[in-house]
């Protein structure tokens, strides 16, 4: 009895256990590679994206976006 019902448990924990792969479409592959520098160097992923971010907008707004970041800066 008491060995099924521990059977039985370990089967329920296997099956909870076990998660199906991500599939998001044609963006999956982008989907693994990004996951997987996540898990490994999270800071610096977050600090490139941005650095990379913050440029391509100052290229985009130019001095447009230094008004917009100093109006923000003085309204909070």
């Amino acid at each position: 009895m008491k060995n099924e019902r521990y059977n039985q448990l370990v089967a329920k924990m296997h099956e909870i256990a076990i998660v199906p792969p991500q599939e998001i479409g044609p963006f999956t592959g982008v989907y693994r590679i990004a996951t997987s520098r996540l898990k490994v160097a999270p800071w610096k992923t977050a600090s490139l994206f941005a650095f990379t971010a913050a440029l391509f907008l100052y290229i985009i707004l130019g001095p447009t976006l230094i008004r917009v970041v100093s109006l923000l800066q003085y309204g909070f």
